[in-house]
């Protein structure tokens, strides 16, 4: 028995020597993440309404709304914005370009509308490969947006407080 035993050994250690020692290995393969990035921007709220205040028909002077308001756009970051304009109200015109103007007429009053160049009031944060999506992604583009109401109109009687809803478009 001790010999069979002793026979036995021998040969797993002839076996293991001839398979050499096993080690460890890694193999290494590369490959590439693509994406097809389309740019938005997407309007937040605007600051508040756009308030002429009271105009005394006839006799009374020309009115700036007041105060101005802003209208805020969460856009992909580095969006560049080529163009801001009012929307068609009353057959009046939008006015094109970097800065907006328009006109529209409310409660039988002209006014117009303009626009400042669209500025960044906050920079948005770019993800990190450890830290993942921030809160704060976006851009923020910003437009003021300021009216004035020329003086000695007579105005339509409606009944209520005129309102009237508009629309600011922007180009990137």
């Amino acid at each position: 028995m001790k010999k069979l035993l002793v026979s036995a050994l021998a040969v797993a250690g002839l076996m293991a020597a001839s398979i050499g020692v096993v080690q460890a290995a890694t193999a290494v393969g590369s490959f590439n993440v693509t994406v097809s990035l389309t740019a938005v921007c997407s309007a937040g709220t605007a600051s508040g309404a756009l308030n002429f205040g009271t105009y005394t028909a006839i006799t009374g002077g020309a009115s700036n709304a007041t105060p101005s308001i802003n209208m805020d756009f969460n856009c992909t970051r580095g969006v560049v914005i080529t163009g801001v304009a009012f929307d068609t109200t009353n057959g009046t015109n939008t006015g094109t370009g970097t800065t907006g103007a328009g006109a529209g007429v409310i409660d039988g009053l002209y006014y117009t509308l303009s626009s400042t160049a669209p500025t960044l009031a906050t920079t948005g944060i770019a993800p990190t490969a450890a830290g993942g999506v921030n809160a704060v992604d976006a851009d923020v583009r910003r437009v003021a947006i300021s009216g004035a109401m020329p003086a000695n109109q007579a105005g339509t009687i409606t009944g209520a407080t005129g309102t009237q809803a508009r629309t600011l478009t922007i180009t990137f």
